[in-house]
């Protein structure tokens, strides 16, 4: 009974880092394709630091709790960096609409 407890327990935090390193870090990241400019790499790291927030809340979310929030965090970073979807995205490299600056 004992080990059964402890899968329990550890199981839920498990899925919830799961959900913030795959949901949240990995789209933060994944959004940097090498030319944002330097207060777009601002909104990266914030939204970096918002998802490791979570993680930090006491008491901590819940695995759907913490999903929706990293996805209203990505949802803000993607309209942050000008784009809302990856046809946008496309477009918008394609016709010089991002402003880079150094």
């Amino acid at each position: 009974m004992g080990y059964k407890a402890y899968l329990e327990e550890r199981n839920p935090k498990i899925e919830l880092y799961s959900v913030l390193v795959k949901e949240g870090l990995r789209s933060a990241v994944a959004e940097d394709n090498g030319s944002l400019n330097e207060t777009q790499k601002v909104f990266v790291k914030a939204a970096i630091r918002s998802v490791d927030q979570i993680s930090e809340a006491s008491p901590q979310p819940s695995v759907d709790q913490a999903q929706l929030q990293v996805q209203a965090i990505i949802r803000q970073l993607k309209t942050d960096l000008g784009a809302v979807g990856p046809a946008v995205r496309s477009w918008a490299r394609s016709s010089n609409t991002y402003s880079h600056r150094s």
